[in-house]
């Protein structure tokens, strides 16, 4: 599915993960899971409001995390390293 960026990933992306750093195309993919998540959640539900806030929160941090990745070669994989 075609998404953001223009890349599509055909691969779910738990298969592709590697337990090194995260890609770009691997932080997309995610993004378009959660995008994909929360357009099913507001079309079907009318509680769970959190939820589909915190999915949109996530889609907003892969998408700057592949921006950090592909422009700057930066990659977190936690809290802390972001803090270091």
């Amino acid at each position: 599915k075609e998404r953001l960026y223009g890349y599509t990933v055909s691969l779910p992306i738990y298969s592709s993960i590697s337990v090194g750093v995260a890609s770009f195309q691997e932080h997309i993919a995610q993004a378009n899971r959660n995008l994909d998540f929360l357009e099913q959640a507001n079309q079907s539900l009318s509680t769970y409001w959190d939820w589909q806030v915190t999915a949109a929160f996530y889609v907003g941090v892969h998408l700057i995390n592949a921006h950090l990745a592909q422009k700057s070669g930066l990659s977190f994989r936690s809290h802390q390293q972001v803090d270091e």
